[in-house]
């Protein structure tokens, strides 16, 4: 049996900044910003949808490119999270399962409040390539890196704080680079 399969996720950056939107803060730790996430030709997340915390967001991206993922341990897409990913409730996920050169994407869901009302998106479920799934994750979290790379040094205050943000950027670094190594 053949798999047909489809280049049908895609996920973009719309619009990245720091939280307070000025281009000199070296106060903040995370990029936000505007999202449009397709999966299966469904639109989950569009410009409509406000701000997301970026930075964060890549990194749990990354991750899913090699493990499964189960959207309702910890979610996909955060609206605000800090180093540590935690945050509000409101956030988009879904599960990956890894098989073979393919993932399957299902049980993709979007929690637009904080009161907790969930949409489902039953259709947007999809199994593709895991290139296919890898390729627009890598160019997110690219822009996210390349974000930080033109920005003036974060000042970090010493301690706790600073040892997250080193550990964030060490496991971003390695994701990204192993991501890249798929082409």
């Amino acid at each position: 049996m053949t798999i047909a399969f489809k280049q049908q996720f895609d996920i973009q950056i719309l619009n990245q900044y720091w939280a307070d939107q000025k281009d000199d803060n070296t106060d903040d730790l995370c990029s936000h910003g505007e999202i449009h996430l397709t999966i299966n030709e469904v639109d989950v997340i569009t410009e409509h949808d406000g701000e997301w915390t970026l930075s964060t967001s890549a990194l749990q991206l990354l991750r899913s490119v090699f493990s499964d993922f189960q959207g309702q341990d910890t979610s996909m897409i955060l609206h605000c999270g800090m180093l540590l990913m935690m945050g509000c409730p409101i956030s988009v996920s879904w599960d990956v399962t890894h098989t073979q050169d393919a993932v399957r994407i299902n049980n993709v869901y979007k929690i637009p409040t904080v009161r907790g009302n969930t949409e489902r998106f039953g259709e947007a479920e999809v199994e593709l390539k895991l290139v296919e799934y890898a390729r627009p994750i890598i160019k997110f979290a690219d822009e996210v890196y390349d974000f930080f790379n033109r920005s003036e040094e974060e000042k970090v205050s010493k301690g706790y704080e600073d040892r997250e943000f080193a550990q964030f950027w060490q496991e971003f670094s390695e994701k990204r680079q192993r991501a890249r190594r798929l082409f």
